[in-house]
């Protein structure tokens, strides 16, 4: 059995939370948080070990196009289901967890490994936030005229490429270019 797709699945895994919890930290605590002037920021380690205070709304313009903007999303994707509370949320996010972990380990193909990987480490960085703070930060604001796309984080972005690429790997993938 080759465990080359295991290793990988679980290292990006790893890779996404650590990635996803550092940059919440860095955009909440080294720019928004001093912009807002909501107290003095906190370093990683104690921003990891501790949950501080929310911050309030807040928007820093960046680039055309995009800003920081600070947004607690107490749903799922695209703030939907706001009103069900942390554990639903947090018990469907387990399950859903489970179950690509366990395609996970059966996993032959490194594609579908990385895939699965960056959806299982999206949702687990979400599920850390749901029980430090009740709610995902979200930040990054992408928008075009007066249209803003709803604002996400790195956890956000893992889940959508990492499903993107399993519909690819399942859509186009030859069994026999998996060998």
């Amino acid at each position: 059995m080759n465990k080359l797709p295991l290793i990988l699945g679980f290292g990006i895994i790893l890779d996404v939370v650590i990635l996803d919890q550092v940059s919440k930290w860095a955009a909440i605590e080294l720019l928004l948080r001093p912009a807002l002037d909501a107290g003095e920021s906190v370093g990683l380690l104690e921003w990891i070990m501790g949950a501080p205070e929310k911050l309030g709304f807040i928007s820093v313009p960046v680039l055309p196009n995009f800003n920081m903007t600070m947004v607690w999303n107490h749903g799922v994707s695209f703030g939907l289901l706001q009103n069900m509370g942390i554990w639903p949320l947090v018990i469907l996010a387990g399950i859903i967890c489970m179950i690509m972990m366990r395609w996970l380990i059966k996993s032959t193909s490194k594609l579908e490994a990385i895939s699965l990987g960056m959806i299982i480490g999206g949702a687990i960085g979400n599920v850390i936030d749901r029980f430090r703070f009740g709610a995902v930060a979200d930040f990054f604001d992408v928008y075009v005229g007066t249209y803003h796309w709803p604002a996400f984080n790195i956890a956000d972005s893992a889940i959508s490429i990492g499903v993107v690429l399993l519909l690819v790997h399942g859509f186009f993938m030859d069994k026999k270019d998996e060998k």
